[in-house]
């Protein structure tokens, strides 16, 4: 029938034998992470937990909305916590052995989320500015462990500028860094200290981030690349 049509399939590969090692019938608008044991399956408004080796369900729970499609951590598994954004704006860490909701966190609005190890970045709105970007960060029971907002002050304008979620951002989890390229036509470049939530350096430049999310910026080795537009050849 036409609902048996639109079915989809979560497939564990065994490589070796390139076939099958395990099926969970689910929907086409579902998206799953994977940890250590678990593999989670956010469909609908279902969170769906299974053994990673044999398939089985080892628990599943409801979520206040289905996921949110705006960001690549909106489900993800860290250490012994499954954390889901939904589209009611709700951040959520369940217990990952038992599915019981361990925390919640309702959140200005849809945004970005980063892992540093086992910190939570959120990128969220500020409660004063419809746009500004705030960065909080939590640990793996929803506590917070600091925030900044993220502004810059550029040479030739009289009031600083500030990052909006749509922005160019790169963690680096090795040095606990966290990247910002945000602006018009004279835009700023930042290097953000997570351990002290401060500002490590800023620079200023003609080049514009494309605003393309996560494919905006890229830290490799301690080095930065971004994709970006120019009305002229210079930097």
């Amino acid at each position: 029938d036409a609902a048996e049509a639109e079915r989809y399939r979560l497939m564990w590969i065994d490589t070796e034998k390139s076939a099958p090692k395990w099926q969970f019938v689910t929907t086409s608008n579902s998206r799953a992470a994977a940890g250590a044991e678990l593999v989670v399956v956010a469909d609908k408004t279902r969170l769906v937990a299974l053994d990673k080796n044999a398939g089985t369900t080892l628990w599943e729970t409801a979520m206040p909305d289905q996921l949110a499609g705006v960001c690549e951590n909106c489900l993800s598994v860290v250490g012994q916590r499954v954390v889901a954004l939904t589209t009611d704006g709700t951040l959520t860490g369940y217990d990952a052995k038992s599915g019981r909701k361990i925390w919640s966190q309702r959140l200005n609005s849809l945004n970005r989320l980063f892992w540093v190890n086992e910190t939570l970045l959120v990128m969220d709105r500020t409660e004063k500015s419809p746009f500004a970007t705030q960065v909080t960060q939590y640990d793996l029971d929803g506590k917070e462990k600091g925030r900044f907002a993220m502004t810059c002050a550029l040479q030739g304008q009289g009031s600083p500028i500030v990052g909006y979620t749509y922005e160019g951002y790169a963690v680096d989890a090795a040095t606990q860094s966290l990247y910002a390229w945000y602006g018009s036509s004279t835009s700023c470049l930042q290097k953000y200290d997570l351990a002290t939530g401060k500002l490590a350096w800023q620079s200023q430049t003609k080049a514009r981030s494309t605003q393309h999310y996560d494919a905006a910026m890229l830290v490799v080795g301690g080095r930065v690349f971004g994709m970006c537009r120019t009305s002229n050849p210079e930097p």
